[in-house]
């Protein structure tokens, strides 16, 4: 009987401690990391750490990635500072639109000539290239700051670091390896999805198309959200380079065009 009763109290402070354990996990989860079924990215709202993409099509020099200070605040090129936090970044971006119209800017052509251009809607390309960390702690094999994704769960964010591993005993518990693996899995998905996104643009980009060619094998329903998202960053990507492409075209043709005028006029002269 004595046996037996302190068997019991040992499984009742493992269950104890596994309760207490992810309670505590659970509560120390930075504000914002949101259940996967619950989290929206396009209300997502721009917090002190995340990272804004800027970028104008056709001009390589505006192009810069800007973190939201302790104030709220992001320094962007020609615009200066702009307070974003609290903001979708659907609204900084109608905002930057709108600070960006009246303005224009001096391109210099292959001819010397300068001349002044507006901005257009379409050339203007604002994104959350990189979100704020979250921070965990408890019984994990490495809390800390991890990277925050959308739609991110607390089992994948414990995932990252490491997994449970309660009262650092590693105690076995198969229910939480399982969920484990599971987030680990999840993870490594997501991963997977975008770099073959990636991979799509790379290829289409070296064969000249203008649309990014995915194969739909296997498309795992969770993972829809990002695989948009990915798709169309890699696609503006894309776009950005060829209108590149098209200037430098324009500017060695027009370039060739005046050299040719002036071999003319040259062998005229002779």
């Amino acid at each position: 009987m004595l046996n037996r009763s302190v068997r019991w109290m040992r499984a009742g402070s493992c269950a104890a401690l596994a309760c207490m354990f992810l309670l505590f996990a659970y509560a120390n989860l930075s504000n914002g990391l949101a259940l996967a079924e619950e989290h929206n990215v396009g209300e997502y709202r721009l917090q002190t750490g995340d990272v804004i993409g800027f970028a104008v099509i056709g001009y390589p020099e505006m192009q810069k990635r800007a973190v939201i200070d302790q104030s709220g605040v992001i320094v962007l090129p020609v615009l200066g500072p702009l307070n974003v936090l609290g903001n979708t970044i659907e609204d900084v971006r109608k905002e930057v639109v709108e600070v960006l119209k009246p303005k224009s800017l001096p391109q210099r052509s292959a001819d010397g000539t300068e001349t002044w251009t507006g901005f257009y809607p379409d050339q203007i390309v604002v994104d959350i290239e990189e979100y704020r960390p979250v921070f965990i702690d408890g019984d994990i094999a490495s809390p800390g700051t991890q990277a925050f994704r959308p739609g991110m769960t607390v089992r994948q964010a414990v995932a990252a670091g490491g997994g449970y591993q309660l009262g650092r005993g590693e105690l076995e518990n198969p229910e939480m390896t399982a969920a484990d693996l599971g987030g680990r899995l999840h993870i490594l998905r997501i991963k997977y999805q975008e770099s073959e996104i990636k991979a799509a643009r790379i290829e289409a980009q070296l064969s000249g198309a203008r649309a990014i060619e995915v194969p739909d094998a296997e498309r795992d329903p969770s993972l829809e959200p990002r695989r948009d998202e990915a798709l169309q960053q890699e696609g503006k990507h894309l776009e950005a380079v060829y209108a590149d492409q098209e200037k430098e075209r324009a500017s060695i043709k027009l370039a060739t065009t005046k050299a040719a005028e002036r071999m003319g006029y040259l062998k005229e002269q002779q």
